[in-house]
């Protein structure tokens, strides 16, 4: 039915007001104080009037991404391990969670009263959500990992099932069909059937069914098989899609890090980086 399947508890009610406002209006606020002597030497806290429910948030998110699974519970009690690792990506943010805090916004009104900060509703929600999965969430605008040109098909079908049966994965004892598709030069998509502690079979299938896969571009594959770059962050990153069972492929996650770490790629290395390896 195109959806996804994702079970994780949030540690809202979905009544915390969260503080959004549009980075442009927030620009377009900066350059009318500033560009006006008489508004100088005064605070203004470009907050918004109104501001956005946590449920209102949920529930557009799941709608137009297609997800299912996720509740609003206020306390999540005994954390699964993505519950886990969602948890400790907010850890900066603790203090919030509970709402933000009120600001007085006298000063802005009375500066900018024909520059009211954009109500951030689900129609506002709805257009920023469907905005970002067209543009990639960012992804082509980023400033590209550095990495050598890599044969990916080297990697999956040679190295990878090679290394496996040396490495824990082995020891686990996995039964999975995994997917990789990677974009760019040297890409393409694979699928890897594992079981008895090695790979059964891989072979190059652009149509293939995947228990999980893994989707990144050949700079980001470069990074994590090379180990520069962890599983975990990249996912965080948003350089890795993760389509199937989510919470099965964060796990794996884990396994592949602990990999790569024990298996580097050498040939996924920048020349650069082996020479200041072996200066230092």
């Amino acid at each position: 039915m195109g959806r996804r399947w994702l079970p994780l508890r949030l540690p809202f009610d979905g009544g915390e007001p969260r503080d959004l406002v549009p980075a442009d209006w927030v620009a377009a606020a900066i350059t009318r104080i500033v560009d006006d002597p008489r508004l100088h030497g005064r605070t203004y806290h470009l907050t918004a009037e109104h501001p956005t429910r946590v449920q209102d948030i949920r529930d557009v998110a799941v709608e137009e991404l297609g997800i299912d699974g996720v509740e609003l519970t206020g306390r999540v009690a005994d954390p699964t391990p993505l519950e886990r690792l969602f948890l400790d990506g907010l850890c900066d943010y603790w203090p919030y969670l509970g709402g933000d805090p009120v600001f007085d916004r006298r000063n802005t009104r009375a500066a900018l009263p024909d520059l009211p900060p954009p109500r951030v509703d689900r129609a506002c929600l709805r257009r920023l959500v469907r905005f970002a999965v067209v543009d990639g969430w960012g992804r082509d605008r980023r400033r590209p990992l550095r990495a050598a040109a890599l044969d990916c098909g080297d990697y999956i079908e040679r190295f990878f099932p090679e290394a496996v049966v040396r490495s824990p994965i082995a020891r686990v004892g996995i039964e999975i069909t995994l997917g990789f598709d990677v974009r760019g030069p040297g890409g393409g998509r694979w699928l890897c059937r594992l079981g008895g502690g090695r790979v059964l079979e891989v072979a190059r299938d652009p149509a293939g069914r995947a228990e999980v896969e893994y989707r990144m571009s050949a700079p980001t594959f470069g990074a994590i098989v090379s180990g520069r770059e962890t599983p975990q962050s990249a996912f965080v990153g948003r350089r890795i899609e993760i389509a199937g069972s989510i919470e099965k492929g964060l796990k794996l996650a884990v396994l592949f890090g602990q990999f790569v770490r024990d298996f580097p790629y050498p040939a996924a290395t920048p020349p650069e980086d082996q020479h200041d390896t072996a200066r230092g």
